[in-house]
């Protein structure tokens, strides 16, 4: 797990719980033979994985499964930056998003599941971008 406020960590906030758990008991012969870290991963794109698995888990991790990557993207992650400065308003913003989204639903490629807006991961920098986002779907009768 990654902490970076000091205060956090002053608080014991640096390990999660399973560091924890992993650190207690491997100290404790009878719990040994019981442990195990599970190296494969099986849903993610190992290009995502990428930077936890050498941050976190010593480059142990492995991608079990080729996931492909949409048509449109060069990679399995897409960056939207509206504005540098905050200065782009949060509906404008989640309508450029939507718009992006529309792009990557119409060029959906056929051999894949059918579209499902919940296959969508959105990160913003606030809730209310959410909001917006989930407003302007409502609109557009996704």
């Amino acid at each position: 797990m990654l902490v970076l406020g000091d205060q956090a960590r002053e608080n014991g906030l640096k390990d999660s719980l399973l560091e924890r758990l992993s650190k207690l008991y491997s100290s404790c012969d009878a719990a040994k033979p019981y442990m195990e870290q599970l190296n494969n991963n099986y849903r993610c794109h190992k290009e995502i994985m990428a930077i936890p698995n050498k941050l976190f888990y010593n480059n142990k991790i492995i991608a079990s499964k080729k996931i492909e990557v949409h048509p449109l993207a060069s990679y399995p992650m897409m960056f939207v930056c509206t504005s540098l400065d905050n200065k782009v308003k949060p509906d404008l913003e989640s309508r450029l998003l939507l718009d992006e989204v529309k792009k990557f639903k119409k060029a959906w490629p056929a051999k894949w599941p059918p579209y499902d807006r919940t296959d969508v991961a959105l990160i913003t920098s606030s809730r209310t971008q959410v909001m917006y986002y989930h407003v302007c779907i409502i609109i557009a009768s996704d």
